[in-house]
């Protein structure tokens, strides 16, 4: 590692966040499980802000996004085309993106409500 930090302890997972994007009642989703998560709104179809329940100390931290894909993907569609993307990340929040590609260049796509997101956050 070039910055001279090579195998130095890390501070580990800050948040996680395990919610359904498709059961948001007055905005706020239904969150299955959670570490340091206050909250997930959801603003509009397929893009969700997650609040923190402690801030970060500032915006440089890891974020891994995922989602579990239903069984409607696999059979004649191609679940390597829906991703969850992060769009912006500050200390106290992290706004993602749920949605499906259509097509791999020059492409064009729409967001998507899924019902099983999960978030982690690393430092």
């Amino acid at each position: 590692c070039q910055s001279g930090t090579w195998g130095q302890a890390t501070e580990g997972t800050r948040a996680w966040v395990n919610f359904d994007g498709t059961n948001c009642p007055g905005g706020w989703c239904y969150v299955r499980s959670e570490h340091n998560v206050s909250g997930v709104w959801r603003m509009d179809v397929g893009k969700y802000l997650i609040f923190f329940a402690s801030p970060m100390r500032d915006s440089g931290f890891a974020t891994l996004t995922g989602y579990t894909p239903e069984w409607a993907d696999f059979a004649g569609g191609n679940p390597s085309a829906r991703l969850v993307i992060v769009s912006k990340q500050t200390a106290s929040s992290i706004e993602i993106y749920s949605g499906s590609m259509q097509g791999w260049t020059g492409a064009t796509g729409q967001t998507i409500d899924f019902p099983l997101i999960s978030i982690a956050v690393f430092r």
